[in-house]
């Protein structure tokens, strides 16, 4: 590609950014593929009391748990779901374990799952997907994580969720 055509080509690139701003268009923040997957802190703290709404706090570590996490947030560490199968690392637990992980943090068959990391949902979305593939629906991201949260001025709990025990059937998808 020659200097000329890669002028032309940055320079194409800015007057359709500078005809799209004056548009007069409002501009929108986030636009998501999957929108149900992702709710925002607003939302959560609107419906962090309902009886069938289960927060887990994923890829931290315990010590961080400890120090302050979003009230009601259960502890799954991101090496939790993942095992070493036939000598490969990072493998999906089997079926039978990542339901009794999943029951032992409260999910159960109509629960609403919020996962959220600190890592940008870079392990929330491992979690998202295993929890897809097991057959558990409603489950999203909260956007922006814990730093959302804190960021938000919001309360911050120290000690262990009370969860009780969920009842989770694994309907594994194959697509």
């Amino acid at each position: 590609m020659t200097q000329k055509t890669t002028v032309g080509t940055a320079f194409g690139a800015l007057l359709a950014l500078l005809v799209a701003l004056s548009s007069g268009a409002p501009a929108q923040v986030c636009d998501y593929f999957n929108p149900e997957l992702v709710v925002d802190v607003d939302w959560l703290e609107e419906n962090i009391d309902h009886p069938e709404l289960r927060v887990i706090d994923f890829a931290r570590t315990p010590e961080d748990y400890e120090l302050g996490h979003i009230p009601c947030a259960a502890f799954v560490d991101k090496g939790a779901i993942a095992a070493t199968i036939n000598g490969i690392p990072k493998q999906l637990l089997p079926v039978a374990e990542l339901d009794e992980l999943l029951e032992r943090v409260g999910v159960s068959d109509g629960s609403t799952v919020v996962i959220y990391d600190d890592a940008g949902g870079l392990w929330a979305s491992r979690q998202l997907w295993a929890m897809e593939y097991m057959g558990h629906r409603d489950v999203r991201l909260l956007n922006g994580g814990r730093y959302a949260w804190i960021s938000g001025d919001r309360d911050v709990c120290v000690d262990p969720a009370a969860v009780a025990r969920g009842d989770f059937t694994p309907l594994i998808q194959q697509q």
